[in-house]
């Protein structure tokens, strides 16, 4: 996109594999954060690196992020028709719904677990880029 897209806000989330969710001011960038053998070896300590993972690569610059893995991929504001996010719970994984006019794309978000692995900051979605604006509910 252009020269003056940045990163305004990410967490993590899975699909099938571990992914970072990066908002930047024109669209939504999905790269995995963490391996599957990372899983089979490490099991509970892929959650801990796919988050390390996702707040390295959102220091980074969007096209950055998107050329990080091969299975990164976008969802163009200009597509989305409305986005519901469910923060987690200490126990319980939260949700992120995102319908487009391809389709709706949904992704869970880690629990934050007792020992707080994920520290989410959902406050950028507050007050979001304008073609968003008015797009998205958030639930507690």
């Amino acid at each position: 996109m252009g020269a003056e897209e940045k990163v305004i806000g990410y967490f993590d989330a899975a699909k099938i594999w571990p992914i970072g969710l990066f908002f930047t001011t024109d669209r939504i960038i999905g790269a995995k954060t963490a391996r599957l053998s990372m899983l089979l070896i490490s099991g509970f300590h892929y959650v801990r690196d796919g988050a390390r993972r996702t707040e390295e690569l959102g220091q980074l610059s969007p096209d950055a992020i998107l050329t990080s893995d091969e299975k990164s991929f976008i969802i163009p504001y200009s597509e989305i028709l409305r986005i519901h996010v469910k923060k987690p719970g200490v126990f319980m994984p939260g949700k992120v719904v995102v319908e487009t006019t391809q389709g709706v794309q949904k992704f869970s978000i880690p629990n934050l677990g007792i020992f707080n692995q994920h520290d989410f900051h959902f406050e950028f979605l507050e007050n979001p880029p304008d073609p968003i604006m008015g797009k998205i509910t958030i639930d507690e």
